[in-house]
């Protein structure tokens, strides 16, 4: 079995919230991960649940939110196996705009899915 964590920010972008992240965990679901859910509860929670689930052993991290999320869950990874992949959630996500990801707008409502699997689809780089 393949395990990831989904951390995410429930208060990035306009739209987000467990119920867009939720999809987007089961598209992974269906193609063989055990993705845990994490929520953010403050600046810096992120850093800490990425460094947190990389001691774990856990192959991949999304990151559910804004540029500032995206940092910190990359700055909990820093020197670990652990691959980060990024799920726009936010109102910027400049980021994901550079990578051609679906960003997630009141007019593309399946963006985190479309996201999610781009993401599935990707190949790690390092």
């Amino acid at each position: 079995m393949k395990y990831a964590t989904l951390i995410y920010n429930p208060r990035a972008g306009q739209l987000t919230g467990l119920t867009k992240v939720e999809p987007a965990a089961d598209v992974w679901r269906a193609a063989g991960w055990r993705v845990a859910l994490q929520a953010t509860r403050g600046p810096g929670h992120a850093t800490e649940l990425a460094r947190a689930a990389a001691a774990a052993g856990v192959g991949v991290v999304l990151a559910a939110g804004g540029d500032g999320t995206l940092g910190q869950v990359a700055d909990g990874l820093a020197g670990s196996e652990t691959a980060l992949a990024p799920l726009p959630m936010g109102t910027a996500n400049a980021l994901a705009r550079e990578l051609r990801l679906p960003r997630l707008q009141l007019l593309e409502p399946n963006a985190p899915v479309e996201a999610a699997t781009a993401l599935l689809g990707g190949r790690a780089v390092g």
